[in-house]
């Protein structure tokens, strides 16, 4: 009897700290994750694991929880407001290879989904993100707050490491793609930003207030920010928020990107930096709203000189020029 109770304790912490459900597309997973979870692909039919239900559309990965999802998994969720949220103490750990990467995306009968979000973290665990593609998620949502913000990462933590992930048709009020929160600092670098979409601004990423997040080695083409509100909402491929003098860009390449207000490729509400980048296209590339922010080294098509481009070179817009990309 005392081994059946020692061997039923043991067995005890696999579904106590569980999320509900099997992950299967009739039974999707939801609720909180509290302990340790792996989802390995060959464990689920076709490497898929569903997320949401219609009565409840999200997952958490809540304090004490930690998510650990292998290369290979494909990640669908079956509505089109579910989230997957880091909160309190959780963690994420999606690590793809470059060879088998994890995606996260809708269901096919659904235009989108959510989109995943670290916000009301109370601790200093590290979460990764790596080789992953993010695509179709959409948050429809006019009021600036986290939950309306980063169509595929909402990014309010400074504890987390974004590398090597493709962003692609993603839509958000602010940072069609990633939103990086106030005062936060994750490390972001190598990733590829392709055909986003902001209602207002960042149509890649918005960097908000207070940030020091340093972006590095990413390639920003054909996103999109439509400034609907005022005219300092801009920056097709990044915007700069208010009080960012230590956030930076840098070693990035800006193609085709465009935002109706201006700051086809960057737009600075205050401060900030773009360093040794490429801007390519027809529109204004850089656009400053204060004299604060700076260009520094980088190689603009089209640009007028100015006392915050810094050593700053003229692209040709012809590929035979000699001064041509």
């Amino acid at each position: 009897m005392k081994k059946i109770l020692v061997i039923c304790l043991l067995m005890l912490p696999a579904s106590i700290y569980a999320q509900s459900g099997s992950g299967t597309a009739i039974d999707p997973y939801y609720g909180t994750i509290s302990g340790s979870v792996t989802w390995d692909p060959d464990a689920f039919p076709g490497g898929e694991i569903y997320v949401g239900t219609a009565t409840n559309n999200d997952l958490t990965v809540g304090s004490g929880g930690h998510l650990e999802i292998w290369p290979g998994t494909k990640i669908i969720f079956t509505q089109s407001t579910s989230d997957l949220a880091i909160t309190g103490t959780g963690r994420l750990t999606a690590s793809g290879q470059s060879s088998n990467m994890i995606t996260f995306t809708k269901n096919t009968l659904n235009s989108n989904w959510g989109h995943v979000i670290f916000d009301g973290m109370t601790g200093t665990n590290p979460s990764l993100i790596e080789h992953c593609i993010f695509e179709y998620g959409r948050l429809t949502g006019t009021t600036l707050n986290y939950a309306n913000a980063g169509g595929g990462v909402c990014a309010n933590y400074t504890y987390l490491t974004i590398q090597d992930c493709l962003f692609e048709n993603n839509y958000a009020l602010f940072g069609g793609a990633l939103f990086i929160g106030a005062a936060q600092n994750p490390t972001i670098r190598r990733c590829y930003f392709k055909d986003n979409t902001s209602r207002e601004a960042g149509g890649a990423v918005y960097i908000y207030n207070q940030s020091a997040v340093v972006i590095e080695n990413c390639i920003f083409d054909g996103n999109y920010a439509d400034g609907v509100s005022t005219t300092y909402y801009g920056g097709g491929g990044v915007q700069f928020g208010a009080s960012t003098p230590n956030a930076k860009v840098i070693n990035s390449t800006f193609v085709n990107n465009t935002a109706d207000r201006g700051g086809d490729g960057v737009y600075f509400y205050t401060s900030g930096s773009v360093v040794n980048c490429i801007f390519w296209g027809a529109g204004t590339q850089v656009r400053f709203r204060t004299t604060l922010g700076t260009a520094n080294s980088c190689a603009i098509q089209g640009y007028s000189p100015s006392a915050q481009l810094l050593n700053c070179i003229n692209l040709n817009s012809s590929n035979s020029a000699a001064d041509g990309p």
